[in-house]
């Protein structure tokens, strides 16, 4: 259930007020992640999980062999 509901008799100005939330946080909608960016996090945690000694250079070496470029 939603915090502010606009159907509600109160207008979500008030709603908000009541509630100490900014009257922007209910019409903010998140937009989620890209299919590529999806796609790299997994080859990443891959990556990862099979070498954990990795770092930042060695993790951007195998991202590149394989024909990714970050």
């Amino acid at each position: 259930m939603a915090l502010v509901d606009p159907s509600h008799h109160l207008s979500i100005r008030k709603q908000s007020e009541v509630l100490n939330i900014p009257r922007s946080s209910f019409y903010y909608k998140p937009v989620g992640e890209s299919i590529e960016n999806l796609d790299l996090m997994e080859t990443m945690d891959r990556l990862f999980t099979e070498d954990t000694t990795l770092g930042v250079i060695g993790m951007q070496d195998e991202l590149r062999e394989r024909g990714l470029f970050i």
